[in-house]
């Protein structure tokens, strides 16, 4: 009787530890994906040092990312981290349109900030959850009143949208340091 009470314990710490590491590689690709997605955002915010293949690809890749977060990280992070690492990749992609064209004629990106505006005008979150940077003016002038940004005032507009595009960062890198310190806590063997 000892014998089957040590079997089966052995095997329920067995079970527990593969579902474990199951759950800590899961974390692991979610952070990954957020480091990847991160690093596309601050190539597009430093496009002095950046080549035009790269911002086109770290575009490319934001704009994807827009639409796959939840089916990527939606069973690993709550619904609410998801859409706010989402919204906060937006403003890389105005930033991006506003390098370059000095406008956003992109009716994606019209669309996709309209749920960005809504969460803000809303107060949808907390400040703590999604604080707004007060120059969030400038993206939403941009996106929705179809702005042109042109000659002297060009520098101080790629200013204020690279603010808020830093303060997204931060939001992400946040979320992703509560995520990271998740990871440690997962009963594992290693």
């Amino acid at each position: 009787m000892e014998n089957l009470l040590i079997d089966a314990l052995t095997w329920l710490l067995k079970l527990m530890s593969f579902r474990s590491k199951k759950e800590k590689q899961k974390l692991q690709r979610a952070i990954e994906y957020i480091d990847d997605s991160l690093k596309h955002l601050k190539c597009l915010i430093n496009h002095e040092t950046s080549n035009e293949s790269d911002m086109e690809y770290s575009h490319a890749h934001l704009k994807t990312a827009h639409f796959n977060i939840f089916p990527i990280l939606g069973k690993v992070l709550t619904g609410q981290d998801c859409n706010i690492i989402r919204q906060s990749l937006m403003s890389g992609r105005i930033y991006y349109h506003a390098v370059k064209y000095g406008k956003v004629s992109d009716e994606d990106i019209k669309r996709d900030y309209e749920e960005r505006f809504y969460l803000i005008a809303n107060n949808i979150y907390n400040s703590n959850t999604f604080r707004h940077n007060s120059n969030e003016k400038v993206l939403r002038e941009l996106v929705k009143d179809n702005r042109v940004v042109s000659g002297d005032e060009r520098k101080v507009v790629l200013d204020e949208i690279k603010a808020t595009c830093l303060e997204d960062i931060s939001r992400i890198e946040t979320l992703r340091d509560k995520y990271k310190s998740q990871q440690v806590l997962i009963l594992s063997p290693d």
